[in-house]
């Protein structure tokens, strides 16, 4: 079994096929992002309200496979301004079916080309001391939904981000309707 890779990532390794699996878990350091998959992830239910996985797909949005690992910035993101410790290494469950390396080249196009200004954007996004998790995650939907004003000459299509800043509030709210007092 092997990694869960990107597009042309997987391209250069089809030569070189071998487990990328970690071997172990390890903690993620405060300011450090990493590319969360969604297959196997676990999540204490504090942390849930930061847990939304993004909007995607080619038809709407143009973006396809990048829910999970923006999705795992944002939640990276919180955490880290909560204090909480976050750890990654080898999953629970083996991930054996690989999926098309040149379809992913094509779905991962336009995600490709906004990755690193995202990545950039989330990490550095300001978010005020004393926030809980629900304050902070609205913040960063606020941050993220003002995205292409801050690189228009990106490729993004300009009603993604504003869309999934209203998807990130939403969630937030729904959460925020349905957690008893003092659960988070």
């Amino acid at each position: 079994a092997g990694a869960d890779l990107d597009g042309p990532t997987a391209l250069v390794r089809l030569r070189e096929p071998r487990d990328y699996a970690a071997r172990r878990s390890a903690v993620v350091p405060a300011g450090m992002a990493f590319p969360m998959s969604a297959m196997n992830l676990c999540l204490h239910r504090r942390a849930m309200p930061a847990a939304y996985q993004l909007l995607m797909g080619l038809e709407r949005y143009g973006l396809d496979r990048f829910d999970d690992i923006w999705s795992g910035l944002l939640l990276k993101r919180v955490a880290d301004h909560q204090g909480w410790c976050v750890t990654s290494g080898a999953p629970l469950v083996r991930h054996e079916r690989r999926s098309d390396p040149f379809a992913n080249v094509r779905k991962e196009a336009l995600g490709i080309q906004l990755h690193e200004y995202f990545w950039d954007y989330v990490l550095d996004a300001p978010l005020p001391p004393g926030l809980d998790v629900f304050g902070a995650y609205e913040a960063l939907a606020t941050h993220v939904a003002r995205f292409p004003e801050s690189f228009p000459a990106l490729p993004a299509q300009d009603a993604y981000f504003p869309r999934l800043g209203e998807a990130m509030r939403a969630w937030a709210a729904l959460l925020r309707r349905t957690q008893p007092p003092g659960s988070v």
